[in-house]
């Protein structure tokens, strides 16, 4: 292995491991303890300075960055950090809980030197490099690194003379598989200025094949890929010009595919007009930057073989874009990987942004390789490494060890442009591996492994993969047996589906009449999981709590950033799909009769209505998971008229109250879905759909079908002329407390829920319910 002390500058390379300035001192951590070793370093900020730009000395760079980011009122605070240190204080310790067999071995490895001259907290020091060493890991990550805190002086901006200054900004890690640490032994930082250098290319590379070669959960899922290449791919393999390859049918070979976001203006796509020439060639600088970039990312893996949907897809063909999309989720998955173009808002963009890759890599420290067998025996590989805490997207920096708490359980959430987009979500759910280009790093994914520039070996995947890992953030890592009785996976599937709905609602569409065809991907991928039909957005199986999604209740004095219903006939008024806009979707789970419900809530289950049967027609039979044409649903029970009061001056929430038009008793409260404008209607139908929980109860809220929605349903359907659409959903309504009287001393639980046979009083179940039992049994048609 190459001697890297070269790489490094003087003072660097002359720390003796053994010969620390001060220490090791022994600091308590909870029931165990932390040891401290200090070496010192240049004897000025000025001096690391000129050994990081003129020396280049590496670990010098770093050291120099942590400092500048420092700012001075955190001098000393990173001991309030527990995620950092977890210490009490500064104070030595009296060593009772440091094991003697531990200090007799270190007072045999370490020379003590300790100085007056040369001690952390002194301003005269030098700056100190402290390492800290703890007894006890508390995860996986945190196992892989010790902190690496740096001492220096620096003047007062107020006058009041020199300060010692300290600063967490880096880490000592270790554990890399060979392959990572002979890629960080010849990594050359100068030459990784951006996310589309040669190292950033090498160190995808190095993923990719680790993942090929070693992961066997990753191995399982390729298996079952057909592995057959798209209707049409870019063969990238010659270095002079691409062109749309055309493949036999069923031919089978591995290729890259493309998320990315089209941008405004004109676009770089494949029509009609251009099919025959671009079969036969494509200049690449006539390619945007985006395309360039994924050009020469596939290359540089060794694959031949690109699919970009604006380019292999005929835009200008309905025949050819209806047969493409319904395979567009096929295609996804079954790409060796998919690259994330996450950061260009547009083609003209590119993958590939500026960063100083000597900040964001790891950089070898073979001086600290000794200490590591003696301060953390059994971690594995102790060639050390010298890193930045990650610090993402402007977030406070973050010790390396919980770098993860961000990863692909948030992966989608993350503020890019990528992720704003509608059509990227289905791209990210079904691609069996990815490679992320931010503006910051690079990332990869796969189902085994997640990594990044900040910890490139990665870590094993906290959830499950695509959309199963929806329904973990939706129960907070809880098993979801503890949610209902019967079929896990089926519970967990729809949980999923509802979650990955409320994600889907809050991104943009070019087109919105693509608001069925941007998931039909995942909806294919659902068909054989025992959900029963789909039907424009929802499960036939799963079909009562799917219809329960609701528009939240928005302030009357917020931005216009409301929802809204379709301008034009999308989808049912039933449907998800027919409105504009962020929704919810139920994400509890129905409670078990016989151990929860009692009294009314058992009252309420048995008024449900019923489900006679719901059906809708595709817009096309090329695709008919896509754009539906229209759709019935028929439900049986019972259906009573309220009236709606009009709101309060007080009002802050477009909430609105509904009454029994006799008696004038609260009945509950109505949220409409679409909140752009007040209701039209001062009277809303409702009928007794789903319940949940003791705090889940939802009613449909219709109003009488207008002759143009009724003519779009009598195109295929035989609809009574007492059609229905949906307009929102009622809720039963809870009494505010008393003045000065807290909500949860008013209220009676067991169990964990509120008991209503205790609570009636508060809130307008009984009322809702006498009055909805007082209705006559029929069918009801909602369109």
């Amino acid at each position: 292995m190459a001697d890297n002390t070269s790489r490094l500058c003087h003072a660097c390379a002359s720390i003796d491991p053994y010969k620390p300035c001060h220490g090791p001192e022994y600091r308590p951590r909870g029931a165990s303890y932390s040891t401290h070793l200090f070496y010192p370093h240049h004897a000025s900020v000025a001096d690391l300075r000129i050994s990081a730009e003129s020396h280049k000395c590496q670990v010098c760079v770093l050291i120099l960055t942590s400092v500048a980011n420092h700012k001075p009122e955190d001098i000393a605070e990173e001991d309030e950090w527990d995620f950092v240190l977890d210490e009490a204080g500064s104070e030595k310790s009296d060593e009772g809980n440091v094991p003697e067999a531990v200090i007799e071995a270190h007072s045999g490895v370490f020379e003590h030197k300790d100085s007056p001259a040369i001690r952390p907290e002194d301003v005269d020091s030098p700056l100190v490099l402290e390492l800290v060493f703890r007894e006890c890991d508390r995860s996986e990550l945190e196992s892989r690194c010790s902190d690496f805190i740096v001492h220096w002086t620096s003047e007062s901006e107020d006058g009041d003379g020199p300060t010692r200054q300290k600063t967490t900004g880096l880490c000592l890690v270790s554990g890399f598989e060979d392959a990572l640490t002979n890629f960080y032994e010849s990594h050359d930082g100068l030459a990784d200025q951006d996310t589309g250098s040669i190292p950033a290319l090498d160190l995808a590379k190095v993923w990719f094949q680790s993942c090929d070669s070693s992961h066997e959960q990753c191995r399982k899922a390729r298996d079952i890929r057909t592995r057959y290449l798209p209707t049409r791919v870019l063969d990238v393999s010659d270095e002079k010009h691409i062109f749309v390859y055309v493949p036999e049918r069923e031919q089978r070979d591995e290729y890259v595919s493309l998320s990315h976001c089209w941008g405004i203006g004109k676009q770089f796509k494949l029509e009609t007009a251009s099919l025959k020439s671009r079969q036969t060639k494509i200049n690449l600088h006539e390619m945007p930057k985006t395309f360039q970039d994924a050009v020469r990312i596939t290359r540089h893996m060794g694959l031949r073989y690109l699919w970009i949907d604006s380019l292999c897809i005929v835009q200008d063909s309905e025949k050819d874009w209806l047969q493409e999309a319904a395979k567009m989720g096929q295609y996804y998955r079954d790409a060796s990987f998919t690259i994330f173009a996450a950061a260009a808002d547009g083609d003209d963009k590119g993958c590939f942004w500026d960063r100083d890759g000597r900040i964001a890599a790891p950089c070898r420290a073979a001086i600290f390789d000794k200490l590591l067998p003696i301060m953390k025996p059994g971690s594995g590989n102790s060639d050390a490494f010298v890193q930045k805490i990650a610090h993402h997207w402007g977030r406070t920096p973050m010790p390396a060890q919980y770098h993860f708490l961000d990863t692909v359980r948030t992966l989608d959430e993350r503020p890019t442009p990528l992720n704003e987009r509608g059509w990227t979500l289905q791209e990210w759910i079904l691609s069996s591996r990815g490679l992320i280009f931010d503006e910051w790093e690079v990332r990869w994914s796969c189902p085994t492994t997640e990594a990044c520039e900040c910890i490139p070996e990665g870590r094993e995947r906290q959830q499950l993969p695509g959309w199963y890992g929806f329904a973990d953030q939706a129960s907070g890592g809880n098993d979801v047996a503890d949610k209902e009785p019967g079929d896990h996976t089926f519970q967990l599937l729809s949980l999923s589906w509802n979650q990955m709905i409320r994600r889907f609602s809050t991104r943009k569409l070019t087109y919105p009449k693509d608001k069925l065809p941007a998931l039909a991907g995942v909806a294919a991928e659902l068909l054989n999981e025992n959900l029963g039909s789909y039907l424009a957005g929802l499960w036939q199986h799963n079909l009562r709590r799917d219809l329960a999604w609701w528009v939240p209740a928005v302030a009357l004095n917020s931005p216009p950033d409301v929802t809204r219903r379709a301008a034009s006939y999308r989808a049912p008024s039933w449907s998800w799909a027919s409105i504009d806009g962020e929704l919810r979707t139920t994400t509890i789970y129905r409670v078990s009769e016989e151990t929860t419900l009692r009294g009314l809530s058992k009252q309420a289950r048995h008024s449900e209505c019923r489900i006679v049967k719901c059906e809708t027609i595709p817009q096309s039979s090329l695709n008919p998971l896509g754009a539906v044409a229209t759709g019935v649903l028929t439900l049986r029970g019972r259906m009573r008229c309220a009236d709606m009061l009009p709101p309060s001056i007080h009002q802050v929430f477009n909430t609105i109250t509904i009454i029994d038009p006799e008696t004038k008793e609260e009945l509950g409260y109505f949220l409409p879905d679409d909140t752009s404008a007040p209701p039209r209607y001062t009277k809303v139908w409702c009928v007794l759909l789903y319940t949940g929980s003791d705090l889940d109860i939802t009613c449909l809220a219709l109003v009488r079908a207008a002759d143009e929605e009724k003519d779009t349903a009598h195109q295929h359907f035989s609809i009574p002329e007492d059609a229905f659409c949906r307009v929102g959903i009622v809720r039963l309504q809870w009494k505010d407390p008393a003045m000065g009287e807290a909500v949860y001393n008013r209220y009676t639980y067991e169990r964990g829920t509120v008991n209503y046979e205790v609570n009636e009083d508060l809130c307008t179940l009984g009322v809702l319910l006498a009055w909805l039992n007082r209705g006559i049994e029929q069918d009801i048609c909602i369109i």
